[in-house]
């Protein structure tokens, strides 16, 4: 999810200057990008942003929480709240971390380990389907090596962003065009494709993703970008449905994958009253999600915190008609 940190200090009349006030937005989601984010957006397509909210009204020397209903409860890091009283006035104190402990070096080490992942994946699938066709070599290869190192590439500069001390929806914003012309250069789509694609990404309109997944193919394979109709042989990217029928196909005979096959089974026979957990999102929650969190929008937490008198420095928004100061 889209978690806020939050440092607050609020200084009551009489309370010397020199506290300050300090938070910023982080998100913690890796951007499965490029040909990846094509071909899981098909079947992963669907999920929603959600809004959770906390309220902090401070009582004496503690906080009083107020949840939003089905707020995650692996939301909820470190906090800190100290009241100090002395004979030239009262100053309170709030600090917060919001979701997991910040590791750097932990994320960039999954980040590398999901996305050579993800390309042997690709690479594995694409092979029992097109490994016997000229150009193959050329798109395993770079489904092994091109592919991982954009998608790092991708996801470094986002973690980047997001341990910016003052984070905010200007840097995500930035930091997403910055994708974008990344992966126009790399030659994943053309400048003009930008708008159809973030429309059918909105929309969940699978089969025109899926079309421009298909030519990519073809692009990695050497097929030339005006031929039409494209070899048969790339038919099992034609439709969302045959699509997944494929790349499920090849999860069932992947070594790396017999176990959340077997655990898939199980699963499915527990809950015979329950709706039938798919193959694909089962292996990738096994697999993959483990290693790094994976959100295709993440969700986003806003914080209210109570102050009886204005901040006199902030980067929160102080609403003086309530008495907030707002993340």
């Amino acid at each position: 999810m889209r978690a806020t940190r939050a440092l607050s200090v609020g200084r009551e009349p009489g309370a010397p200057r020199g506290a300050r006030v300090a938070g910023r937005s982080a998100t913690a989601a890796f951007a499965w990008t490029g040909l990846t984010g094509v071909l899981l957006t098909v079947v992963l397509c669907g999920c929603l942003q959600r809004t959770h909210g906390i309220t902090l009204v401070p009582e004496g020397e503690e906080l009083q929480r107020t949840l939003s209903p089905g707020f995650p409860g692996d939301a909820l890091g470190w906090s800190c709240y100290r009241r100090l009283t002395s004979n030239v006035g009262t100053l309170s104190a709030y600090a917060e971390r919001f979701g997991a402990v910040h590791d750097p070096a932990k994320e960039f080490s999954e980040v590398r380990t999901v996305a050579a992942k993800a390309g042997s994946l690709l690479a594995g699938w694409f092979e029992t389907e097109l490994g016997a066709e000229a150009g193959f070599d050329k798109l395993r290869e770079f489904c092994t090596k091109e592919l991982p190192r954009d998608l790092e590439n991708v996801a470094f500069n986002m973690l980047l962003v997001e341990s910016l001390p003052d984070a905010a929806e200007e840097a995500e914003e930035e930091a997403g065009v910055r994708t974008l012309q990344y992966l126009c250069e790399r030659g994943y789509f053309e400048v003009e494709q930008v708008p159809m694609i973030v429309r059918a990404a909105e929309e969940g309109d699978a089969q025109k993703l899926l079309a421009l997944a298909q030519r990519f193919v073809a692009d990695k394979m050497g097929i030339p970008k005006d031929q039409e109709p494209l070899p048969s042989c790339l038919g099992f990217l034609s439709t969302p449905e045959r699509a997944r029928a494929s790349l499920e196909a090849y999860i069932r005979s992947a070594e790396e994958f017999r176990e959340c096959v077997r655990q898939w089974e199980i699963a499915r026979q527990a809950r015979p009253d329950q709706e039938e957990p798919g193959l694909l999102e089962f292996a990738c929650a096994s697999v993959i999600e483990p290693r790094l969190h994976i959100e295709l929008f993440a969700d986003r937490l806003r914080v209210r915190l109570a102050c009886s008198v204005e901040p006199f420095s902030t980067n929160g928004q102080w609403d003086g008609v309530t008495n907030y100061v707002a993340w």
